[in-house]
């Protein structure tokens, strides 16, 4: 233990230690005052001041509201998740700066962000948002696996606060998202306020979501956190069988599939298994269980169509670098020890056959949950084994897949699996897990018969003094515990500038008309400044590409080379980065055979407009890559597409106006079935059979009472 941390016990130690004496000094007046027969009152000053200072009606309303059990229930929710919500703020609070100059400081920040710019475009031109343009020739907007810009928490934030802030802001949310979970596991699991304020403000710092940001890998942390409030209404399900659990359920099943970074994905289906731990229940409402569960996974799927979709009907185009042996994966006892270990250094180097890549390994909880969570196996009631076992499960899934042997396995059968080339990053979707089972054997401990620590003072006995519990004492290790998860945690919540000559470089790249340019190849934060000052960067980067395509040949480049690239010319320089431009290049031309003549362009997004004035006949070819859903348009006049990979139409010459919109057929469908999907929850949130509902709970309370008589 360090210094910083032993004087934290120490101030901590102190003030219980005052609490405490304060305590026993007022029982100890007040029981001097009985025995000398003064009149003590019998309502507390809390209640004076109320009666003195809150109007007859108010306070007869608030002693009305606190009477009622569900009243003082809910209180304490709304309190309990302010308080997470403060904490994320504060754990993230370097996010809170709403300078568009001060990003998140992992160096693939700008481009983990790009997708984002959808909801910008949209403010600008409405449904020319559908084609994200910005990069690589452009891709339909809403297909991409990695990006989170479905999300509500993305959609809502880059609306108000822009696309760098609210993506700041998105991550504090995503913090708070993620205490939610925890909190709502400890309701289901019928903890404590203790246990589970502790789960929730453990698994804010844990390393699971910290470690991401060391890449700035926004999307990675809002798709931990939506994976996370999965397994809360899992269980509740379970429990009860009823229908708007179900749709509860499969809302938070489409939230997560809209949440990006597709790895967290497969995580999540490697943890499906253990779903069979909570629908195989023999003689109780089996059957009904199934159907409960289905009905969450089709309505998840309806709701989630808008992505769905479009993605499924692209799917067969995206390519991505894949890897049969995965390289970043470690062995399963090396794996394990990233729960443990808090030392950042660590995770930089290659020790114990990782990559120095904390993002990828990083799933820091303590030593103190994990041994909490073994203990949790052996001190569980027969009534909390399924949700203990499933939690259980899914964690053991979810370590084993992002070890170095299970896809191995796996890829034999499905050579698919390859494209998961770091699917170590999934481990982190056991931490809420063993949090959760940690927190439950916290609870069990709390309410065990432990011997009492009693203050007296010399020759003053008093009966009435209870003493305090000694397992309050246990609160002190998982406080440290919290502590020692938030110091590495602001290893990587912090802000850089935006260095000034990111937008020197940019004005050379600047262009009268649309064209493709390139910033310094693989520095990410050119991307974002680009894309927002409406480039079309090639190419760029992504995690993905259109397979079979080329990307467009950039007419201006950035570069730290020396090397003047082939029918270049060196236009200008900026802090030994240099600007080179070709002649020989445009976005939009008319060719025929050998000869080719330039156009102007403009547009945004899906909305594209070309003017030409030739005096041959040819060929129109824009560098955007053609996909169904786009039309063009000549005067007016519609005229059918041609190209294979660019939008390509025949233009005589002359002066003429061509126009090109992408409307897709995909994205309206998908749209329409999730409107038909929020339609059928509605439904069921308010029409529940009532006989379905009374079998499953008397079968559950004939279950409960089994189980509590064969305990005793």
């Amino acid at each position: 233990m360090n210094s910083r941390t032993l004087l934290w016990v120490c101030v901590f130690l102190a003030v219980v230690l005052d609490i405490y004496i304060i305590i026993v000094w007022r029982r100890y007046r007040r029981s001097r005052a009985e025995q000398d027969g003064m009149m003590v009152t019998k309502r507390s000053r809390r209640r004076l001041w109320l009666e003195s200072m809150v109007p007859d009606k108010v306070r007869d309303w608030l002693i009305t509201y606190w009477q009622s059990d569900r009243n003082r229930q809910v209180t304490q929710a709304i309190v309990e998740l302010i308080l997470i919500g403060i904490w994320s703020m504060w754990v993230g609070r370097e996010y809170l700066d709403m300078n568009p100059l001060v990003t998140p400081a992992g160096r693939e920040f700008g481009s983990a962000i790009q997708s984002h710019h959808m909801w910008t475009r949209f403010q600008e031109c409405g449904w020319c948002a559908l084609w994200d343009g910005s990069e690589r020739g452009g891709f339909p907007a809403f297909v991409d696996p990695l990006g989170s810009s479905l999300h509500p928490a993305v959609i809502v934030t880059t609306l108000l606060y822009g696309v760098v802030n609210g993506s700041k802001v998105m991550v504090i949310i995503s913090l708070w998202m993620a205490g939610l979970a925890q909190w709502w596991l400890g309701r289901v699991l019928k903890l404590s306020w203790l246990p589970r304020m502790w789960g929730a403000f453990l698994v804010v710092v844990g390393g699971h979501m910290s470690g991401r940001m060391e890449l700035g890998a926004v999307c990675s942390v809002l798709s931990t956190a939506a994976v996370s409030l999965t397994l809360a209404p899992a269980i509740r399900l379970s429990q009860t069988g009823r229908k708007r659990d179900a749709v509860t359920l499969a809302v938070v099943l489409a939230l997560m599939a809209v949440a990006g970074q597709g790895y967290y994905h497969a995580g999540f289906l490697f943890m499906t298994p253990a779903y069979l731990i909570l629908i195989l229940r023999p003689k109780v409402g089996e059957k009904l269980l199934w159907k409960r569960y289905l009905t969450a996974a089709g309505l998840g799927l309806l709701l989630a169509a808008a992505f769905l979709v479009p993605f499924i009907h692209f799917l067969p185009n995206i390519l991505k670098n894949a890897d049969p042996y995965f390289g970043a994966a470690q062995p399963l006892p090396h794996y394990l020890l990233n729960l443990l270990v808090d030392d950042v250094d660590f995770y930089n180097s290659e020790v114990l056959g990782h990559l120095p890549f904390p993002n990828l390994y990083t799933m820091y909880v303590g030593w103190i949950p994990v041994l909490l969570a073994i203990l949790a196996l052996g001190m569980m009631r027969r009534q909390d084994r399924r949700p203990i076992s499933f939690l259980a499960v899914s964690a053991a899934l979810v370590l084993w897949v992002g070890t170095t042997q299970p896809l191995q396995w796996v890829q034999g059968v499905f050579p698919g699996v390859a494209y998961l080339r770091f699917i170590t990053m999934v481990g982190g979707l056991a931490v809420p897990c063993i949090i959760a089972m940690a927190a439950y054997a916290f609870n069990k401990l709390l309410k065990f018969d432990w011997p009492r620590l009693t203050l007296v003072f010399s020759g003053k006995s008093n009966p009435n003094l209870k003493g305090i519990r000694i397992q309050l004492l246990l609160i002190i290790p998982l406080l440290v515990n919290i502590h020692r998860a938030y110091d590495l945690s602001q290893a990587w919540y912090y802000t850089i500038q935006v260095d000034k000559n990111v937008f020197r470089v940019l004005e050379f790249l600047e262009t009268p008309d649309i064209q493709w340019v390139e910033p310094p190849f693989g520095e990410h934060f050119y991307i974002e400044p680009a894309v927002q000052m409406n480039m079309k960067i090639s190419p760029g980067f992504m995690t993905w590409r259109w397979e079979g395509r080329e990307f467009p040949v950039p007419v201006i480049e950035a570069s730290h080379s020396e090397e003047t690239p082939e029918s270049s010319q060196l236009i200008g320089e900026v802090d030994g980065i240099r600007i080179y431009k070709r002649d020989d290049l445009a976005y939009a031309a008319i060719v025929n055979d050998d000869v080719s003549v330039a156009c102007t362009a403009g547009g945004l997004g899906g909305e594209l407009t070309v003017n030409c004035d030739t005096a041959i006949e040819g060929k129109l070819v824009v560098q955007e890559n053609t996909w169904s859903g786009w039309k063009a348009w000549r005067d007016g006049e519609r005229v059918p597409l041609t190209g294979e990979q660019w939008l390509e139409v025949d233009a005589p010459a002359g002066e003429h106006t061509y126009e090109f919109r992408y409307r897709p057929w995909d994205v309206p469908i998908g749209l329409a079935i999730s409107f038909l999907g929020i339609v059928l929850s509605l439904g069921l949130w308010f029409y529940t059979p009532k006989e379905e509902h009374e079998i499953l709970t008397e079968e559950n309370t004939v279950e409960q009472t089994a189980l509590s008589e064969g305990e005793e």
